[in-house]
């Protein structure tokens, strides 16, 4: 699965970001490399990432992406 990628203005950087890449049993191989790729590049944008790389069900991105603005 591409990550999913959420973007929110925040002072003092130049925003933040919150990353859920999901795997799964049949997970594409590198999959994991999606994510630190996209890390990388918002870290190296200015952006204060948040999120990981695990096995996150429908429910769960659902309930994160609504909490992101009080992370």
């Amino acid at each position: 699965m591409t990550p999913i990628v959420c973007l929110q203005k925040h002072c003092g950087v130049r925003g933040r970001a919150l990353i859920l890449s999901n795997y799964s049993h049949n997970r594409r191989q590198g999959s994991e490399h999606d994510y630190e790729n996209m890390k990388l590049m918002l870290d190296k944008f200015g952006f204060m990432t948040v999120g990981d790389h695990k096995n996150y069900t429908a429910q769960v991105i659902l309930t994160v992406i609504g909490h992101f603005p009080n992370l």
